[in-house]
């Protein structure tokens, strides 16, 4: 057993997924943790959960480590969760940065 603290976020809304949106705020939030931007990068990923192509990874330098994952939720997983509208979301560990 471990305990972790992890920040999930979730962005929906009727006109726009809010993917740009998201990715500010993960840059926000590492900003306000004092992560320098020679600590951490942003690479294109490949989730099953969200659009290829809409996906990213947070990962630390020079690990490699990923730490968060963030992106548009795919159609099928938006109708699993009786979700009408285009969504965005993310889910980071913040305990790599503490």
């Amino acid at each position: 057993a471990s305990n972790r603290r992890r920040i999930g976020i979730v962005y929906s809304d009727n006109n726009t997924s809010g993917f740009e949106i998201l990715h500010g705020l993960v840059e926000r939030v590492l900003m306000m943790l004092s992560v320098p931007t020679s600590g951490y990068g942003v690479r294109h990923a490949s989730d099953p959960s969200f659009f290829d192509g809409r996906c990213a990874e947070v990962f630390l330098k020079p690990s490699g480590q990923v730490v968060g994952t963030f992106g548009t939720v795919h159609p099928e997983v938006l109708s699993n969760f009786d979700l009408p509208y285009p969504t965005s979301a993310v889910e980071m560990d913040l305990q790599a940065f503490l």
